[in-house]
């Protein structure tokens, strides 16, 4: 092998690992965003129209912001880019933990109002 193949050959490893690894997260994604897009409608259960929306809607603002903002910034170096990938899967799971447990909250001050209401109406029958 000669000296000036080497970086070629080394190139061609790192283009397949990235692309190896664009695969396994687009099939991740692929597996988790129906089920996540299921339990995010499940919140609002009586307003799946306006959860769907929203969720879109959050999804749109918050993509357009990594690729108009975080993107530029730190696609200069790899370690700001794994960093900044590193970062937003940390806030994204801090995120879904703090929305599960609003909507477990929710979910029991809704049941807490519906026994209410059902022992009122039965006082007065």
């Amino acid at each position: 092998m000669r000296l000036n193949e080497r970086p070629l050959h080394l190139g061609c490893l790192i283009a397949t690992s990235v692309r190896s690894a664009a695969t396994r997260r687009g099939l991740g994604i692929g597996i988790v965003m129906p089920i996540m897009s299921v339990s995010i409608l499940d919140i609002l259960p009586r307003k799946r129209g306006l959860a769907a929306s929203m969720m879109n809607f959050t999804q749109m603002a918050v993509f357009a912001f990594i690729s108009a903002v975080l993107a530029p910034v730190l696609f200069h170096s790899a370690t700001d880019l794994a960093l900044g990938a590193a970062g937003l899967a940390i806030l994204a799971a801090v995120l879904w933990t703090l929305g599960e447990r609003l909507a477990h909250r929710h979910q029991s001050h809704d049941a807490h109002d519906l026994s209410r209401h059902e022992s009122c109406a039965q006082t007065k029958i």
